[in-house]
């Protein structure tokens, strides 16, 4: 039998995400991005505030293409993905790009 493709569907699956860390006027901020819905974009001042934002705009996102009928892309197949996911940063705080870096798995 067919899997429903649903919203409880679409927010299951396993997303890839690129997190940038930026800095405006002295204060730092994250901004994520899924890499398989360019249009969605989202921020916050931690990680964990940014990912929630994200997985907010994502279901808003699958509305949309549901309500209007149109093809949700789907995740990329980690398995057959042979690139890196990268992270930008641009601040010359190592540390938390080490720290941004072992999160650069498919949350």
């Amino acid at each position: 039998m067919a899997t429903k493709k649903d919203l409880k569907y679409f927010r299951g699956l396993k997303w890839s995400y690129t997190i940038e860390e930026d800095e405006h006027k002295g204060k730092t901020h994250y901004i994520v991005r899924v890499n398989e819905l360019p249009s969605v974009v989202t921020d916050g001042e931690t990680i964990e505030e940014a990912m929630t934002n994200i997985k907010d705009a994502i279901a808003a996102t699958i509305k949309l293409y549901l309500e209007q009928v149109d093809p949700v892309p789907e995740p990329i197949q980690k398995e057959k993905f042979k690139g890196n996911i990268f992270i930008a940063h641009q601040g010359k705080d190592i540390t938390t790009w080490q720290r941004l870096r072992s999160r650069s798995t498919y949350l």
